[in-house]
């Protein structure tokens, strides 16, 4: 057996390991209430939302493999997805705490955009959200696209 996961496992590994060091203070709103690689819907975080935001790490569709001149190696834009949940709190709407939550992910995955040597590049893509008919309750997901080169093993 491999004693390594595959490359794209230990980004999102990365990612949320990544995301649980977030804390509030001088540059961060919130201290994720949980972050998970399996998110529920929303009505099943009802404790954590009253402590702070819910994160969640999966793949998305649309990742594409390329070769590149050498046949050995090969590019890979790999798409993940970080969606957060989002409660009212301390008197706080939750779409005030959707964009400070937001800036909090931004912020954190950007602060090193390499993820340690593990990709060639992070980079945001498209953002969707509960366009604030959830409230006193708000979600936003972030795909993100992660550009990796991987070794093909013989």
């Amino acid at each position: 057996m491999p004693n390594l996961e595959p490359l794209r496992e230990r980004v999102q590994i990365a990612v949320a390991e990544r995301l649980t060091k977030i804390e509030a203070g001088d540059i961060y709103w919130a201290t994720p209430a949980l972050v998970t690689r399996s998110l529920l819907s929303v009505d099943q975080y009802k404790a954590e939302l009253e402590l702070g935001p819910v994160y969640g790490v999966t793949r998305s569709s649309e990742s594409a493999l390329s070769f590149q001149a050498q046949p050995d190696v090969y590019q890979d834009l790999y798409r993940f997805t970080v969606e957060v949940y989002v409660r009212l709190r301390d008197t706080v709407v939750a779409a005030t705490w959707l964009e400070r939550v937001w800036t909090d992910h931004v912020r954190c995955l950007l602060a090193d955009p390499s993820l340690g040597g593990l990709v060639l590049d992070l980079r945001p893509e498209v953002t969707e959200t509960d366009d604030g008919v959830l409230e006193p309750e708000a979600w936003f997901r972030q795909g993100w696209l992660a550009e990796l080169s991987h070794a093909l093993d013989a």
